[in-house]
């Protein structure tokens, strides 16, 4: 798993809310896994970067550092994951995908696709 795009993700799904842009069916996911943060986030780092956000949540630089502390912990804390994954939409979390191909000959035409509702036209 990708955790430093996983980071920035959650970090976008987080800050409309948190900084009173988001619309309350956001809120309530997002306070959930706000209070994950809140709860599991101990580390005076962490801890400080949360506490900076709380303090000023419209501070980029203070996103930035939550983002690092939050990815941090997501390639550290296995139990943070645990409990962090199920509670991020689905949107947030990337399908996992393995493609290969292995073209012998000349002439070939070779496609890979994956996503919702991917469509390949050859001609």
């Amino acid at each position: 798993m990708d955790y430093a795009a996983l980071s920035q993700q959650i970090i976008a799904y987080l800050q409309p809310v948190l900084a009173g842009g988001g619309d309350l069916a956001l809120g309530v996911a997002a306070n959930a896994i706000y209070d994950l943060l809140r709860r599991r986030f101990t580390r005076p780092a962490a801890a400080g970067a949360l506490a900076e956000v709380e303090e000023n949540p419209r501070s980029e630089t203070n996103w930035e550092a939550l983002r690092v502390q939050l990815r941090k912990a997501l390639e550290e804390d296995p139990s943070f994951r645990d409990e962090l994954l199920p509670l991020l939409p689905k949107e947030l979390l990337a399908p996992s995908v393995s493609q290969q191909v292995t073209v012998i000959g000349n002439g070939n035409a070779i496609v890979q696709n994956t996503g919702d509702q991917a469509k390949i036209e050859i001609t």
